[in-house]
């Protein structure tokens, strides 16, 4: 029976520019030889040609940006998550010193949903201070 890690010597024939080309891929991927470039070759296009026609490359990136996204949600995920205890503060903070009735509470409540609708979240501090001060 023969041994898996057991090697075939084969022929191979290349004319003067496809070796290099092959000796610059070689550098460029930082391979230790020539064979060790093309055996890592053979499993590259082995797995796009045994894939869905160009689809082999964009699982390849899809993957990538998948790690991308995941990282970013985390990030995001954290930040959102500092804000709003920084928030919670503030509301509490501002909650025992206002003295704001039930009835305004809910006016005001409907009017900030419709501004952050309005500017699809880009709420302004200036804005917000002069219509306060027109009462």
């Amino acid at each position: 029976m023969a041994d898996k890690t057991e090697k075939n010597k084969i022929a191979l024939r290349l004319n003067q520019e496809q070796l290099q080309k092959l000796d610059g891929y070689v550098k460029i991927a930082n391979a230790p030889s020539r064979n060790q470039f093309l055996l890592d070759a053979i499993e590259f296009y082995g797995g796009y040609v045994s894939s869905e026609k160009n689809k082999y490359l964009p699982n390849a990136i899809a993957s990538a940006m998948v790690g991308i996204i995941d990282t970013s949600e985390d990030r995001i995920s954290k930040i959102i998550f500092k804000n709003t205890v920084e928030l919670a503060m503030v509301m509490n903070i501002l909650a025992a010193v206002a003295e704001v009735d039930e009835e305004k509470l809910r006016a005001l409540r409907g009017k900030c949903i419709k501004d952050v609708k309005g500017t699809i979240g880009q709420i302004n501090f200036d804005e917000i201070y002069k219509y306060q001060k027109r009462k």
